[in-house]
């Protein structure tokens, strides 16, 4: 049985809660980014990586895979080596 919407935002109306944290995240990146910049390059290059990916998801809009989008997943691995092993680090 299919419901009736009666109320609520509107389908392509963006979440105005959603929209404010997003631009509060980034401008906290933006008013520390010397000091973040600076305990970011005492992290190997790895972790590193996996930091700058999460706050990128944090301030990023979702992207919706639609059956009409042409949007493809794709995956990133980071593989760190210590000169003679290569460990996968999700």
């Amino acid at each position: 049985m299919e419901r009736t919407k009666k109320g609520g935002r509107i389908k392509g109306v963006p979440n105005v809660i959603t929209s404010e944290l997003r631009q509060n995240i980034s401008n906290f990146l933006d008013n520390n980014f010397e000091r973040m910049q600076d305990d970011l390059n005492k992290l190997t290059p790895s972790t590193r990586l996996q930091i700058l990916f999460k706050f990128y998801s944090l301030i990023l809009p979702k992207i919706e895979d639609s059956e009409n989008s042409t949007f493809k997943p794709f995956t990133i691995q980071i593989i760190e080596s210590n000169g003679t092993d290569n460990k996968i680090i999700q």
